[in-house]
């Protein structure tokens, strides 16, 4: 069995008062978060610094107290791969230009429910839900 590590954030700004969520467009047709595989010698943490900084030009660090895990399985060709997902939250600021990669066609900043009405896969519904708690959770304390 394979298995592979991967690590990103769910990138989120500040417009107006209101949050919005960085999604990116997959050449595959569907939306996602900018993430990638963990290099050698790499952290969870710094993997996810430069895996957003490579696929939207942006470049954050992570908010302490969030650390979110998925695990799935998918197919190759060559067999079943066993993923394990690694996300983090970050803010963008909300004048910060988004440069995608080539491994991307697009982007979109989406507000929370437009996200779910968008969002492809179950575990990353499950996983905006958690980021999203921990966010009100924040500007609860903050008041």
């Amino acid at each position: 069995m394979e298995r592979e590590k991967s690590s990103g954030m769910v990138v989120y700004r500040t417009v107006n008062g209101s949050r919005e969520f960085l999604l990116l467009e997959r050449k595959e047709g569907f939306l996602d978060f900018p993430k990638g595989h963990i290099e050698a010698g790499e952290t969870e943490e710094i993997a996810a610094i430069r895996e957003v900084r490579e696929e939207t030009g942006l470049n954050l660090k992570p908010m302490d107290g969030f650390r979110y895990v998925q695990n799935y399985w998918y197919s190759t060709r060559s067999g079943r791969i066993n993923k394990e997902v690694v996300m983090f939250i970050s803010q963008a600021d909300s004048r910060d230009e988004v440069k995608i990669s080539h491994e991307h066609v697009g982007y979109r900043w989406l507000n929370y429910n437009e996200c779910l009405l968008h969002l492809s896969f179950k575990n990353q519904i499950d996983m905006l839900k958690a980021a999203m708690e921990k966010l009100d959770e924040k500007d609860i304390r903050m008041y």
